[in-house]
């Protein structure tokens, strides 16, 4: 976040707050910075550098002919704010992984449930493109993250939806995927995925996660344990 001072901050903050107790929703224009300068009685100048910040966070957006409205969640632009605060802090690749492993063996249930068969004839589209491009590695990757995408994209959940961003991060990342460059494990991850899928179509949960546990390296990342536990004390 753009560094504030302890009043600007403040403001930023009752601001946030203002929006929330409006029920303000995605796309809903808000008040002029005039009427806001005089809810909060302050001058505009402070109210401007609030309403700058709000947008260059994305929680605004300003628009030629509305005026300024609460923006859309953008899955793909927090992907990129992502990457590059990835690059920045150069974090563990070990914990992007680790947190895409756990959190799409977690939305597995809610896939075999709500796959929709037009999201299914588009995660065969991306095997096949797979299998094309064997030969043509950065290509056959692009669809190999088009795959996972849209499994997060068939739980139904926007919030879930979000998490997507980790595997954008961990494909963007050259380093950690030029191990998969090749045409025999281009074909092998394409097999898996055709193995998931043909699991979530004939509707079982259990094998599904089976077969994406195999695929994404779940014991090699000696998360069972850790799992358990989750498992153990979700019901508290």
């Amino acid at each position: 976040m753009p560094e504030l001072d302890k009043s600007q901050d403040t403001l930023f903050n009752k601001v946030k707050s203002h929006f929330l107790e409006k029920g303000y929703r995605p796309k809903d224009r808000i008040e002029s910075e005039v009427s806001l300068s005089k809810h909060f009685n302050v001058s505009r100048y402070q109210m401007r550098k609030a309403l700058t910040t709000l947008a260059e966070l994305g929680i605004l957006k300003r628009t030629s002919r509305r005026g300024t409205i609460i923006n859309s969640f953008d899955p793909y632009s927090l992907s990129e704010q992502i990457n590059f605060q990835f690059n920045l802090s150069y974090s563990n690749i070990a914990e992007f992984k680790e947190a895409r492993v756990l959190v799409e063996r977690a939305i597995m249930p809610l896939v075999v449930r709500r796959m929709p068969p037009a999201l299914i004839s588009k995660l065969e589209e991306c095997i096949q493109k797979m299998l094309e491009n064997a030969d043509n590695p950065r290509q056959a990757d692009t669809w190999d993250r088009e795959f996972h995408i849209l499994m997060f994209n068939a739980c139904g959940n926007e919030v879930l939806k979000a998490f997507s961003t980790v595997i954008s991060t961990l494909f963007q990342n050259e380093e950690y995927r030029k191990k998969y460059w090749h045409p025999k494990t281009i074909r092998q991850l394409a097999k898996e995925h055709s193995s998931i899928l043909e699991a979530i179509k004939q509707g079982d949960c259990d094998l599904s996660i089976t077969r994406l546990e195999n695929h994404l390296g779940f014991k090699k990342l000696g998360l069972f344990a850790q799992n358990t536990y989750l498992v153990q004390t979700s019901n508290r």
